[in-house]
């Protein structure tokens, strides 16, 4: 069973707290699931060590942090990750009924880590949290923490039916290179991608950041 809490991660030490807009689209998660549990997480209110400590001094910018962290924090706490440009247009109760381990695939080709749902202590993330690379900064983030490398765990680990993958209109009715979405049917979405790359917007800040995680490996 999935736990009833969302999860968020904001790492941005020029602006601590979520963005305005950010702050909207997280407040229509809260709006539509009055039981669940909001947290929003950032490097100094982690309540564990990282098995991942190490890796994050070499991210190459905040948002490869939060690719590490969401599989952490999904794996002890079970819930909901939704990614900060993420609007909820209707309650998942319904469609989690069942459900241990979700996600859906953006493009058809790879499993997104922006909306991802974990049952406490899932063998899944575990099996991806043991697959984390030794070291980063050689290959493209999408490979080395990114939904590419979220699906070669789920395929090598042996989880491809452990797994829900839920149809992509269902969160992602339309994609980052769509004219005129707001044209777009999302009558039967339960969620969509805004795609504000925000971290692209914040690339000057990722060595502070960095400064923040190598605190965490000397706590």
């Amino acid at each position: 069973m999935i736990e009833k809490v969302f999860h968020q991660i904001w790492i941005n030490d020029e602006q601590p707290d979520l963005s305005d807009e950010a702050k909207r689209l997280r407040d229509t998660w809260i709006e539509k699931h009055p039981s669940w549990v909001y947290r929003l997480w950032n490097l100094d209110n982690l309540d564990f060590e990282p098995r991942c400590a190490g890796l994050l001094k070499q991210c190459q910018h905040p948002a490869q942090m939060a690719d590490l962290l969401r599989m952490e924090i999904l794996h002890k706490h079970g819930g909901v990750y939704f990614d900060t440009d993420f609007e909820c247009l209707r309650p998942f109760d319904d469609i989690l009924e069942g459900v241990e381990d979700f996600t859906c695939s953006e493009d058809s080709v790879y499993l997104s880590i922006g909306l991802l749902g974990a049952r406490r202590q899932s063998p899944l993330f575990e099996s991806v949290i043991r697959q984390f690379p030794d070291r980063l900064g050689l290959k493209p983030v999408n490979v080395e923490t990114g939904p590419a490398f979220f699906t070669g765990c789920v395929l090598r680990g042996g989880f491809k039916n452990d797994l829900t993958v839920f149809p992509s209109h269902l969160f992602y009715p339309f994609n980052y290179h769509t004219p005129n979405r707001e044209s777009v049917d999302t009558s039967n979405s339960y969620a969509v991608h805004h795609y504000a790359d925000s971290w692209k917007k914040r690339v000057p800040d990722w060595r502070r950041a960095l400064s923040v995680a190598k605190r965490i490996l000397i706590r």
